[in-house]
């Protein structure tokens, strides 16, 4: 059953013009998500918007907004062909237990200077066995 939908999209150019973007960096993504982006030459700052907008598509789906401002808990991860998904831990994945969400699905995409994400939370009726771990 779904639980909750979250969408957010976020402008690339924002991240370019950013004073003290590698504070920013330190701030608000994990290693990887920095990693990632780092290799990603001029789409750099597209890529940055589009985990930023997975991290909030993710705290509108479940309907707690920026409660914490820890966002290292929401870490956006890519499968080898390029999909991304979640890796949740801290405050955010305990917000999942609670509500007994399993599973989030999400999907990014990129046009012209904007990212969007959309993040669509699910109970798929597993939680002992989902891909959550509580």
């Amino acid at each position: 059953m779904i639980t909750g939908i979250g969408i957010d999209a976020c402008d690339a150019a924002k991240f370019e013009k950013m004073g003290n973007l590698q504070r920013f960096l330190d701030r608000y993504m994990t290693t990887y998500e920095i990693e990632y982006v780092s290799g990603k030459g001029a789409s750099e700052y597209m890529s940055m918007a589009g985990i930023f907008a997975a991290k909030e598509a993710l705290v509108k789906a479940l309907g707690t907004g920026f409660v914490q401002t820890d966002l290292k808990a929401i870490e956006v991860r890519h499968t080898e062909y390029g999909a991304p998904y979640y890796v949740t831990s801290g405050w955010i994945k305990d917000e999942m237990c609670q509500k007994k969400i399993d599973v989030i699905h999400l999907s990014i995409t990129h046009e012209n200077d904007m990212a969007v994400a959309i993040a669509i939370a699910e109970n798929i009726g597993n939680l002992s066995g989902g891909y959550i771990q509580c």
